[in-house]
């Protein structure tokens, strides 16, 4: 999810990666650009069994400028255990535990109920959650945004692992929250990244605008072909930054989101 905990008048270049480990665990990268008239809050709704940990990628702001390196102009790919953390199990204190990541201050919020336990400017509104039943049963790593300007500001990627509840499939935050309300179709200006051998040279289905074919059908998805970069990663992203995020000797593949189109997460299952 691209959700702001209050309104923001920007969002563009939104640029996610993501990769599974083969532990259990997935990697999110997360960067955009945005402005926002006060303090806010990035939320991220993630199928998390009870652990998240924080990457700070404070010293390597350009990983994205790093990863298009990998690609040709003009090519935008369209149409386990041992894992420490903040998790659950145990009894929760009154207020959530908060992390120092960089530019950000991160929290990971295990359920629902418990963002009585955050600052309110970085809380959705009850409304929305109600509008999102499927959601109920999520954990959320919710990053509070120093931005003090009102101008567009490009922050550092966000980063995190997190024990996942599908670990045969990618999960890509991708549904929007800009105005504290869920929208079915949304403007998207999305580029995803992945590394993931099983989905090199298959179709992956993306969010299409919401319309119905000749036969009745509604249709909200499309399928589309991923562009992968001619070379492995070691060749153009600077690996032992990223902490374990991105594999050396495996290409890297993108998808490009863009135009009105169905407000949603994005689920890559594995294709053998």
């Amino acid at each position: 999810m691209c959700c702001f905990s209050q309104p923001v008048r920007h969002v563009s270049n939104t640029e996610i990666f993501a990769r599974l480990s083969g532990l259990g665990t997935q990697f999110l990268v997360y960067q955009m650009t945005f402005a926002s008239d006060g303090p806010n809050a990035m939320v991220l709704p993630l199928p998390v069994r009870s652990v998240v940990r924080f990457l700070n990628f404070a010293s390597y702001p350009r990983f994205f400028d790093d990863m298009r390196r990998g690609f040709p102009t003009g090519h935008a790919g369209m149409g386990g255990g041992g894992m420490g953390g903040v998790g659950g199990g145990m009894a929760l204190p009154q207020t959530l535990p908060v992390e120092s990541v960089g530019e950000f201050v991160a929290s990971f919020v295990p359920r629902i109920a418990d963002f009585d336990r955050l600052d309110s400017r970085f809380v959705l509104p009850k409304t929305v959650w109600e509008a999102l039943p499927a959601y109920q049963d999520w954990g959320f790593a919710v990053f509070q945004l120093r931005t003090p300007s009102k101008a567009k500001a490009r922050v550092h990627p966000m980063a995190l692992e997190f024990d996942t509840r599908h670990p045969g499939t990618l999960f890509f935050p991708t549904l929007h929250i800009h105005d504290g309300a869920v929208h079915l179709e949304e403007d998207y200006d999305h580029m995803l990244y992945f590394q993931e051998p099983a989905l090199r040279g298959k179709l992956v289905s993306l969010p299409d605008r919401s319309r119905h074919d000749s036969d009745g059908t509604l249709r909200t998805q499309r399928e589309t072909l991923p562009v992968s970069s001619k070379q492995s990663a070691e060749r153009f992203v600077a690996v032992p930054r990223t902490q374990g995020v991105v594999v050396s000797r495996e290409p890297i593949q993108r998808v490009a989101i863009s135009g009105h189109v169905k407000n949603q997460d994005i689920f890559m299952p594995r294709i053998r």
